[in-house]
């Protein structure tokens, strides 16, 4: 969302990376464990080169912030289908 957005705005990168890290207590997400918490607190560290100001990206990553489902709930429907 972020790049379709700096592109949308005309703002260039010269490299652009994401790094997504969380701890993730496996028994507790499979309910072996009724204590963890199961996923804890995600960080995500965005590194950019680009010419365009603090200010601006800053504005960039708050409006993609808002428009990305991974900041809002999400419903998941899921189906089960026998194969053919």
């Amino acid at each position: 969302i972020f790049m379709i957005l700096a592109s949308r705005k005309g703002i260039k990168f010269g490299k652009a990376s994401l790094k997504i890290k969380s701890d993730i207590d496996y028994l507790s997400i499979l309910k072996v464990d009724e204590e963890g918490e199961g996923l804890g607190e995600i960080e995500m560290e965005l590194n950019v080169e680009s010419e365009a100001s603090d200010e601006d990206l800053l504005k960039l990553l708050e409006e993609a912030k808002g428009r990305c489902p991974v900041f809002s709930p999400i419903k998941v429907k899921v189906m089960l289908k026998r194969a053919e």
